[in-house]
């Protein structure tokens, strides 16, 4: 499991928060996942990636479950695959959010010729 970094904390306008966590840094290896984030209170889920500029594929996904510590329960909110193509990723969380009380990112395709950098985003 990687060390998860709060990036920042915003409070808009309209009094909405939003929390940005990088939850994996220079990876590479297939199946490495982050530490869980719990979403209880969350709106909104994004994840995003940024890849190393010789970076030519893998995939990332943000996985949801209703509880915590069990491998069992994971489901798939977003599918990044990273290429070549753009040095950024990023996806919204599609259904199932709101069955999900943690979130976490993990590695589903070996990440080919580089390393990635993962973040969650979390609108309040």
């Amino acid at each position: 499991m990687a060390k998860i970094t709060t990036l920042s904390h915003v409070r808009s306008l309209e009094t909405e928060e939003h929390d940005i966590y990088k939850v994996l840094s220079a990876q590479t290896a297939l199946n490495t996942t982050s530490d869980e984030l719990s979403v209880d209170h969350a709106k909104e889920v994004s994840i995003a990636a940024e890849s190393s500029v010789a970076v030519s594929g893998g995939t990332v996904l943000l996985e949801g479950s209703p509880v915590s510590g069990d491998p069992s329960q994971w489901i798939t909110l977003a599918t990044l695959t990273v290429s070549s193509a753009s040095k950024w990723f990023g996806a919204d969380a599609a259904n199932g959010l709101h069955v999900c009380r943690f979130v976490r990112a993990r590695i589903s395709g070996q990440i080919a010729n580089g390393l990635v950098d993962v973040y969650i985003g979390i609108k309040l």
